[in-house]
């Protein structure tokens, strides 16, 4: 049974940018770069910029989830 952060991380629908990064295995700033210019699909609230899980399958070319 997994605990509730597990959960959250696993099944969020929105990343911070430091989350993205880390999922992408590229630096912060870049990330903060690619959501600048367009490159990585983003939405922001206020000052804070999230980016859409299935912003990042599309960055990557990958159409939808794949089981590893």
């Amino acid at each position: 049974m997994s605990n509730h952060k597990d959960f959250i991380n696993s099944e969020s629908l929105v990343l911070t940018v430091p989350e993205a990064a880390k999922l992408l295995r590229i630096g912060i700033g870049r990330c903060y770069e690619l959501a600048r210019c367009g490159q990585l699909r983003n939405i922001k609230i206020g000052k804070r910029i999230l980016i859409p899980r299935a912003s990042i399958f599309e960055f990557l070319g990958m159409t939808e989830v794949t089981p590893a």
